[in-house]
């Protein structure tokens, strides 16, 4: 009887090769399934500002000056432009970006006057516009720069620090000129900005030979934004600012 009942019909004997074909299928079709894509990663795009839309105008004779962009100046958009007199040492002002992409900064000014303007979008900014002021309607002009890629400055415009370490700039004379640096010196708070403590000033570059500028904020809260000058005294005089913004 237990012979008759190994060889009975209901005894599932080939029920094996049959489960592990299955699972052989099922396996190989999960497989065979693609990873679902991950969705791009959308980079900010900076704001730019049109120089060349951008003048000046008086609110009466002999009163107070104001910055104008004209529509299409700034893109996107939004956000505000912040303005400095880099040849006076008034706090800078901020104006909102029309919708339009225009704007007006209520700043004092005179003609021969250099200003640096940036945008501050809602997520990036822009880099820093530096420009002369000419006579009163007239765009702003760039500002000379006779050392121009001889003189190389990294960052050039806007040095990023975060709170409690220090920065650093990047100098070289790329051409081999003999440019001569004075000591850096801030455009307001100097007892809240130091550059280049480390250094002998003046300072002479050897050709092609990068040098190191520590920057650090002695005081500030995040999101200050303070400036300083990089001046060359040969072979010929020049004038270059950096914005330093603390990290929010």
């Amino acid at each position: 009887m237990a012979t008759a009942a190994a060889r009975s019909p209901a005894t599932p004997v080939r029920a094996a090769p049959l489960v592990a074909g299955v699972t052989a299928a099922w396996l190989a079709a999960a497989c065979s399934v693609s990873p679902k894509p991950e969705p791009p990663i959308t980079v900010p795009k900076p704001p730019t500002l049109e120089d060349s839309l951008v003048s000046w105008r008086t609110l009466q004779p002999g009163g107070d000056t104001v910055l104008v962009g004209r529509a299409g100046a700034v893109d996107p958009t939004e956000g505000f432009v912040r303005a400095y007199n880099l040849d006076t040492t008034a706090a800078a002002v901020e104006a909102p970006v029309t919708a339009e992409g225009g704007f007006e900064a209520a700043l004092s000014v005179t003609p021969g006057d250099a200003v640096r303007l940036e945008v501050i979008g809602l997520v990036a900014s822009s880099g820093p516009s530096d420009l002369v002021v000419s006579e009163v309607g007239a765009p702003l002009e760039p500002v000379a720069t006779p050392l121009g890629d001889c003189l190389a400055i990294e960052p050039g415009g806007l040095l990023w620090v975060e709170p409690g370490a220090d920065g650093l700039v990047r100098v070289q004379d790329t051409c081999g000129v003999g440019i001569v640096l004075a000591a850096p010196r801030p455009r307001t708070e100097a007892d809240r900005l130091e550059v280049g403590a480390e250094l002998g000033w003046p300072l002479a570059l050897a050709p092609d030979v990068p040098v190191g500028l520590t920057v650090r904020i002695l005081s500030g809260q995040p999101g200050d934004e303070f400036l300083f000058f990089l001046e060359a005294t040969a072979p010929e005089p020049e004038r270059r600012a950096v914005s330093v913004r603390l990290e929010d």
